[in-house]
This record gives C-alpha cells, sequence and structure tokens, in this order.
C-alpha cells in the first residue's frame, strides 16, 4: 500500500472501511477517529489509509496474540511474542481502502444537507410553537 502525504492536494476521497466485528478508534494528529464495526467514513486518501493501518495492526495482532495464548495453553515450550510484519499490515489494510467516485461524495454533501435543513424546520416549529404557548400565558 503506498504512502500518501497529507499535503498532497491532488486527494481523492476514499472510503475507509471497518471490516471487523467491534467498533474501531483511529487516531490521526491527536484526533480520533471512530467507525462502528462493518461502517464507512468519506476520507482524504492519506487518512483512509492511515487509519486502514492502524486497524489492520490492531486486528492482526489480536489473532497473532490468540495464537500465542492457545500455544501457552497447549504447553508450548518456545512460544514467541506475536508480532506482525509491514508486509501484512499492508496486505491486509488493502480491503479497507475503497475508491469513491466524487458522485456519491456529491449525493452524500446533499443528504446531509437536506438532514440539517429538515432539522431546522423542526426547530423552528417547535421554537413557533413555544411561541404561541408564551403569547397565550400573557394573557
Amino acid at each position: 500500500m503506498k504512502h500518501v502525504k497529507e499535503n498532497d492536494k491532488s486527494q481523492e476521497v476514499k472510503q475507509f472501511v471497518n471490516t471487523n466485528d467491534e467498533d474501531f478508534e483511529g487516531m490521526y494528529g491527536g484526533r480520533p477517529y471512530v467507525v462502528k464495526k462493518g461502517k464507512a467514513l468519506l476520507l482524504p486518501e492519506y487518512l483512509a489509509i492511515h487509519l486502514s493501518k492502524q486497524l489492520s495492526y490492531k486486528t492482526l495482532m489480536k489473532k497473532a496474540s490468540a495464537v500465542e495464548q492457545e500455544s501457552i495453553e497447549r504447553g508450548d515450550k518456545n512460544v514467541k511474542s506475536p508480532s506482525v510484519s509491514q508486509a501484512e499490515i499492508d496486505e491486509y489494510a488493502k480491503g479497507m481502502v475503497k475508491y469513491v467516485a466524487p458522485e456519491p461524495v456529491e449525493v452524500a454533501k446533499k443528504e446531509i444537507k437536506e438532514e440539517a435543513e429538515a432539522k431546522v424546520g423542526e426547530i423552528e416549529k417547535e421554537f413557533e410553537d413555544l411561541k404561541k404557548k408564551t403569547r397565550r400565558k400573557k394573557k
């Protein structure tokens, strides 16, 4: 998997998919990114790749630790500490980052805008109802 720099302005939007069976919290620049199990985030390519590698490392180390624990329980004498290579991480991470065409991003923005406008409408209606109740109390 290639390394992409944050300051590369020609970034494509990528979809980062949490393929695990548990929620994932990754970090970038001191900021947490939480992705529920089986869910996805649209992110700049550099960030999608970064988080996919974090999730890959976490997943592979969990599997390696389980294998180590099984070996200990079987009584194996030469149990090695779990380790994961960069090549394994990169290979595992490939399935978590997907290309996203520009159109779905625009559709998502439109859906978010429509949701926000609907919520504003609900709040304005509640506010009008509240004003009416206040006027009635004053009379």
